[in-house]
């Protein structure tokens, strides 16, 4: 592809907008597709989009990176709380609404070159369906309004503007959802808001760089739980704390959390309290089982566990 007009640049004629585009989008993250990744930089706690005592929205200050067409991308501020208008409750079920953000050129075919907010409406219905929103549009939230609504104050909404970065930075995602959705190239980071753990892409997949201490309840059989944990570290997993086995007859294992799960069975030792050892088997599917517990009764030292690689 040739070379397009430099920006800024000195051109009498300026830059073309697909120009402009591309160029800015050197500045936001992408897919490993190359995929730019619409969505607002984080600013803050507060709620994007509430409701008010009327049938309108009122929209937070944000600024945002939207994209009208693949292969660029367009910042958009609002630097005020704005309104946006939406029809009257529906006569009866519900139907869902979806407030958003839409930067608009007439070499898009648009009447206008000015970004503008939006509210796509779905049909009403029983259980009612998310309505489609316009081409290059950013979801800011949803909102549930049902029959009986007379003003947006009192309908359900819900946050769902997805966040972006500069290119380089961490994404921020809501939960494991999102997290799962996005795929940047390896080295790409999220930091997932629910949970308050940073991950890195390795080989295609997340893993967490620091968990914090994940408490585990394990199954029946233990007489006594003395602060077992797990940990996962940069992609290596690792078991704190001990079990008090009540009798060295059958006892029941653990399961991990997904994070916490290797690739590949692992078969390693752990020693009880009388320095004997008890072969561990951690399987691939986050069971954890004592091989053979012929043992007398003792603690188990789950520190002894040599750390493990996680699945990528």
């Amino acid at each position: 592809m040739p070379l397009t007009t430099p920006f800024p640049t000195q051109d009498p004629g300026g830059i073309p907008i697909e120009a402009t585009r591309r160029a800015l989008g050197g500045m936001v993250v992408q897919s490993a597709a190359g995929v730019h990744r619409a969505g607002v930089f984080p600013s803050g706690a507060g709620a994007l989009v509430t409701g008010r005592p009327s049938m309108a929205y009122d929209i937070s200050p944000f600024q945002a990176a939207t994209s009208r067409k693949l292969g660029g991308v367009e910042f958009v501020t609002n630097d005020g709380v704005a309104t946006v208008p939406t029809d009257a409750a529906p006569t009866a079920n519900s139907r869902i609404d979806v407030i958003y953000v839409l930067c608009r050129y007439n070499v898009y075919a648009d009447s206008v070159n000015v970004p503008t907010f939006g509210v796509a409406r779905g049909a009403a219905a029983p259980s009612p369906v998310k309505p489609t929103l316009p081409e290059g549009a950013l979801e800011l939230a949803t909102a549930v309004v049902t029959s009986a609504d007379t003003t947006t104050a009192t309908v359900v909404i819900t946050q769902t503007a997805q966040f972006t970065a500069m290119a380089g930075g961490v994404v921020n995602v809501r939960n494991s959802a999102q997290l799962d959705a996005w795929a940047p190239a390896n080295g790409g980071r999220a930091f997932r808001m629910d949970n308050s753990v940073e991950y890195v892409r390795v080989r295609g997949a997340w893993v967490a760089t620091d968990t914090g201490e994940i408490i585990i309840n394990p199954n029946g059989g233990w007489s006594a739980l003395q602060a077992l944990s797990v940990r996962v570290r940069n992609g290596m997993a690792s078991l704190n704390g001990r079990l008090d086995a009540g009798s060295g007859a059958t006892v029941n294992g653990f399961q991990l959390p997904a994070e916490a799960r290797p690739a590949v069975e692992r078969v390693t030792s752990v020693m009880t309290s009388s320095n004997l050892v008890q072969t561990l088997i951690i399987q691939p599917t986050g069971n954890v089982v004592f091989f053979n517990l012929s043992l007398p009764a003792s603690d188990y030292r789950m520190a002894s566990v040599p750390p493990w690689p996680v699945t990528y």
